[in-house]
């Protein structure tokens, strides 16, 4: 591949899974220019992984990526996209905008308004977002700004990241902005997975036999955003 634009770091992301059945994985040593920069492990589902290096690895023109790997004993891996891009950590994502649609993964509706907000649904059990993160601090805030469907209110909601749940929030049907803690040991550098699942879903459809809508609602949202958590103290 050839960069077009120049930073001082930057993130490859696969997207790929581990092939056959069972539920065995595999792991790949991934390097760039014959310099090893991780690697990853992949499961039977398709999904995103990704690894953050230096602009110093990288050279001017054509570069090789090397996926290879570390046993001839586990399943093959089946590759769908592959792209480097500058790295671009995240601070706010306003969601319902076509900016934000690219970090949406399973579980969301269509881009959406309400009453001047751009928002998005949830549209299943669960919803997933990736967020893009430089790490720099030891614990980060999570904000949240949305509300759950009239009908599913009172709803909870169990946020996870990277597969470890850590915590739960309550919404009802007004908006509300709450915030979660995230600590560093959770986090990747790179490219973060955060689930979202709901205590209940509901479909409109069931509410009104006039309605074709036949989604799965809980929640809609009008932005995320993340940022290093700063401790206040107070001095004398």
């Amino acid at each position: 591949f050839a960069l077009a634009s120049q930073a001082s770091d930057y993130l490859l992301v696969v997207e790929a899974r581990a092939d056959g059945a069972g539920d065995a994985s595999s792991t790949l040593q991934v390097s760039l220019n014959d310099k090893p920069i991780g690697k990853i492990v992949l499961d039977r589902t398709w999904s995103r992984r990704s690894l953050a290096f230096s602009a110093d690895v990288l050279r001017r023109g054509i570069n090789t990526v090397k996926l290879i790997p570390t046993s001839l004993n586990q399943p093959d891996s089946l590759l769908s996209k592959l792209m480097v891009r500058p790295l671009q950590p995240l601070q706010w994502i306003d969601l319902g905008t076509a900016a934000a649609r690219r970090r949406l993964g399973l579980g969301w509706s269509v881009d959406a308004t309400e009453r001047g907000r751009s928002v998005v649904w949830s549209d299943g059990a669960t919803s997933r977002i990736d967020l893009e993160l430089h790490l720099t601090a030891p614990t980060y805030a999570l904000n949240l700004t949305a509300r759950a469907f009239d009908p599913a209110a009172p709803l909870t909601v169990a946020i996870s990241c990277n597969g470890e749940q850590v915590g739960e929030l309550r919404w009802t049907k007004e908006w509300q902005q709450q915030t979660l803690t995230l600590p560093r040991r959770l986090l990747r550098e790179g490219l973060n997975l955060v689930e979202l699942a709901y205590s209940k879903t509901v479909q409109p459809s069931a509410l009104h036999p006039l309605w074709d809508d036949k989604r799965n609602l809980a929640l809609v949202v009008d932005s995320l955003s993340i940022a290093p958590l700063v401790e206040r103290r107070s001095g004398r």
